[in-house]
């Protein structure tokens, strides 16, 4: 059960990170600002990025709660 809970939690991880690289990148870079514009709010990626990196902290939270 740890290992599975340590691979969700580096899941939540990557993806909080990836998701903040892209709202990175799209602030930085004129093209990919006007697609990512047109399909979704940067603000709502930040939102989403956080609610990934939220779930990879409550994930080490029960893991470390499983192991007392």
């Amino acid at each position: 059960m740890a290992r599975f809970s340590r691979i969700v939690g580096f899941v939540f991880w990557l993806l909080g990170l990836l998701t903040t690289v892209l709202v990175l990148v799209g602030r930085l870079t004129r093209p990919l600002r006007h697609m990512l514009d047109d399909r979704v709010e940067l603000r709502s990626l930040l939102w989403i990025a956080g609610v990934f990196f939220l779930g990879a902290i409550a994930t080490r939270a029960i893991e470390r709660t499983s192991r007392e």
